[in-house]
């Protein structure tokens, strides 16, 4: 299964949960390649992008220009400190962390060495850090250099994802392919949450607007939650077969946007009430009321998603062809910005 079908965007809050949620047939879907995404939070012409078979590039001008780094072999996570003056990575070989641009690194083991990590997120400063290696859930508290078990119960950790309140950042959840478990105490304790219907994988977005409230979307739709996601009632069925979900605009939990991948042997009456069962990007600024043409910028499907919480309408995205986007408009037009082939 590619690891850009894995991956998952969460971002965790103390109220309304947002979230797209992969049911097990889209999960099957091929998405040819793997590739990740970060954008600098000050900053979204600070951009990296990891692509199989290319390997790493950074650029500082929005695209015109890539420096490519030396990296490890796999990239499944690409994020910035909070203040952006650190680029971390997840990978096949630990997390690394560079402070000068990618000119020297540091590296830290998760679990055994030589253990991938799927899926980092690095909180406050001095940072905390979270990270998921094969072998479970770890938490490093002096910014990095060493990490402990973080005590998720579970298996098949490669599967699992988490992500971090913008709002409550003592709040972290991790979602696996059955359910979530969440910890609001920094990763002190885990308390089990109960999952979206029809779940089998999740991208999670949690906790957007202002008091806090709740949206999710699977194989048949998108639902919402209002009470922490205790319950979950279908909000629009008109997308199919989502992929992922992202809320560029935390204090906007209407503006959504969508990947979608249908099964390879989907057939309308396997969601007969959808409007939309085609791959590609889509946009709703009305909470699923409504949706956007197509945003995809090469008819392929987006593998993955990034912008800058400074300016959440500078969007980036790589494509199931390798090609590299970004809009300055929320997805209404797209530069290619690809960088050069080695």
């Amino acid at each position: 299964m590619s690891s850009a079908l894995r991956r998952a965007a969460l971002f965790a809050g103390p109220g309304l949960v947002l979230a797209a949620l992969v049911s097990a047939g889209a999960l099957a879907a091929p998405v040819p390649g793997r590739a990740a995404l970060g954008v600098n939070p000050r900053d979204p012409k600070i951009t990296w992008v990891w692509l199989e078979s290319r390997g790493l590039f950074t650029t500082a001008d929005g695209g015109e220009t890539w420096v490519a780094v030396t990296s490890p072999r796999l990239v499944y996570r690409i994020t910035f400190a909070p203040a952006g003056d650190a680029v971390w990575l997840a990978t096949d070989d630990g997390v690394l962390k560079s402070a000068d641009g990618g000119k020297t690194w540091t590296r830290a083991a998760v679990g055994k060495p030589g253990s991938h990590v799927v899926d980092l997120v690095v909180l406050g400063d001095p940072p905390r850090v979270f990270a998921v290696g094969e072998e479970g859930v770890y938490k490093s508290a002096d910014g990095g250099k060493t990490f402990r078990n973080a005590g998720v119960p579970g298996q098949a950790f490669h599967l699992y994802r988490l992500r971090a309140s913008p709002k409550t950042p003592r709040q972290i959840v991790v979602a696996s392919p059955t359910l979530l478990y969440r910890s609001d105490d920094a990763g002190d304790s885990w308390a089990r949450q109960p999952a979206p219907p029809d779940v089998d994988f999740a991208a999670l977005v949690w906790g957007v607007g202002e008091p806090p409230s709740a949206l999710a979307g699977v194989r048949t739709g998108v639902y919402f939650s209002t009470d922490g996601g205790a319950s979950w009632k279908q909000a629009s069925p008109d997308v199919a077969f989502v992929r992922a979900l992202w809320a560029p605009n935390p204090s906007n939990p209407k503006l959504l946007l969508v990947a979608t991948v249908p099964w390879a042997s989907a057939r309308p009456d396997d969601v007969p009430n959808a409007k939309i069962l085609e791959k590609g990007l889509f946009r709703t600024t009305d909470a699923g009321k409504s949706w956007s043409r197509n945003l995809t910028p090469d008819g392929g499907a987006v593998v993955d998603l990034a912008f800058a919480p400074s300016r959440p309408e500078f969007l980036w995205v790589v494509t199931e062809l390798k090609g590299v986007f970004n809009s300055p408009n929320g997805g209404d037009s797209w530069k290619a910005v690809t960088p050069p082939a080695p």
